[in-house]
């Protein structure tokens, strides 16, 4: 029978490549327990990761074992958080059946297919499809009007799966919402969307965020506001949105864009709001940078919803540090601090903050501020406000 000795000294890319080799599926592995926050680094090992109090040990993992009972007995053993995706990490797969089941499936029996019926009787299908309608359009609706791929790809979505779909309903809500504004929110539609179809239909939305001319920051707050809402697994949702925007797969670059807009973020919020104008200077910088712009404004959704579950912000600095960003990150960080032409106490004490963290000569810093602001007035022709 197949099976798995899973230890502590085991790093994280090596049980996930054994365990896809053995089951022929996919381990996600995740730093906390409850399996909401990050995905675990590859090179860590399982003891480094564990929870604290969790006593750790070995088992082996075997065939014939529950994918259910799988995942709980390592959340007990060593407080690590794990979920059996299908073979192609589009899906997870039911706790009810054994880990040798999981690797006899097929792709299709694995339910990678996103678009599976989900629906079993007429009925089910016109409310899942006047569901499905609504949502959309109030997501093309995100910039003000409805453009015309967006419309198409909502009715192209209903043509092309009919199992799913009842193509009246779609055409007839789509008529409806383009003349009358619903008192009903996203949410709120969303909220009465059967569980079993979810996934499903977060999955088939995507496309139309994607019709636009610009896909803006408050459609990909919409589609992780409702990954939230109905409760998916944040971090492959991420994952899937990133993948079907970009196939860029530079992680040293995916990592550095992700570290640069968190600490950006909190920059931009230590006065406690974010205006247009550093958020701007945000997507500005890191164009500068050459950074993923895409996994910039993925994170700085994720840091508007709340969605943070994550490692120290002085970690994350560190690692910019090792990376060898520390400059072009602290000119970067200086500049979107004086966006809105004012100079904070607070603004001051975290950009000190951060360059004892980089190893940066705080009086170097003070230069460079004096730089910037020197730059920004005699572009702009306006005063910028430093705090006494």
């Amino acid at each position: 029978m197949a099976e798995i000795a899973l230890k502590g000294k085991m790093k994280v890319k090596t049980l996930k490549a054994e365990f896809k080799k053995v089951f022929g599926a996919t381990l996600r592995v995740y730093n906390d327990v409850t399996c909401r926050g990050e995905y675990a680094d590859d090179n860590a090992t399982l003891a480094s990761i564990r929870t604290e109090g969790a006593k750790g040990g070995e088992f082996s993992v075997k065939g014939n074992m529950h994918i259910g009972n799988f995942e709980k007995k390592v959340a007990d053993l060593f407080g690590i958080g794990i979920q059996v995706a299908n073979a192609n990490d589009s899906e997870l797969i039911d706790n009810n059946i054994t880990l040798s089941q999981a690797a006899t499936l097929s792709c299709a029996e694995n339910k990678s297919n996103i678009t599976e019926s989900v629906v079993t009787d007429e009925e089910t299908k016109k409310k899942f499809s006047s569901q499905f309608a609504s949502i959309a359009m109030r997501i093309a609706k995100l910039d003000e009007q409805v453009q015309k791929e967006e419309l198409l790809t909502i009715i192209k979505t209903a043509v092309n799966e009919p199992e799913l779909f009842d193509l009246e309903t779609i055409k007839t809500r789509c008529s409806v919402e383009i003349k009358f504004d619903s008192s009903l929110s996203i949410e709120e539609i969303a909220s009465k969307v059967d569980k079993e179809s979810q996934e499903t239909m977060w999955k088939l939305l995507i496309p139309v965020g994607l019709a636009g001319e610009e896909l803006s920051m408050d459609t990909i707050e919409t589609f992780l506001r409702l990954a939230n809402l109905w409760n998916l697994d944040i971090p492959f949702c991420v994952k899937y949105l990133k993948n079907q925007i970009s196939e860029d797969n530079d992680e040293t670059l995916e990592e550095l864009s992700h570290n640069y807009a968190i600490i950006a973020n909190v920059v931009a919020n230590i006065d406690g709001e974010i205006t247009p104008e550093e958020l701007h200077a945000i997507m500005n910088m890191a164009e500068v940078m050459q950074l993923d712009s895409i996994v910039v404004t993925l994170r700085l959704a994720m840091e508007h919803l709340g969605l943070t579950d994550y490692e120290s912000h002085s970690a994350i600095v560190r690692k910019i540090a090792e990376q060898g960003w520390q400059d072009e990150m602290m000119d970067a960080w200086i500049k979107i601090a004086l966006s809105d032409f004012k100079l904070s106490q607070e603004e001051l004490d975290l950009l000190n903050g951060l360059c004892g963290i980089l190893g940066i000569d705080w009086d170097d810093c003070c230069e460079s501020i004096q730089q910037v602001i020197d730059e920004i007035e005699n572009a702009t022709g306006n005063s910028v406000e430093i705090a006494e």
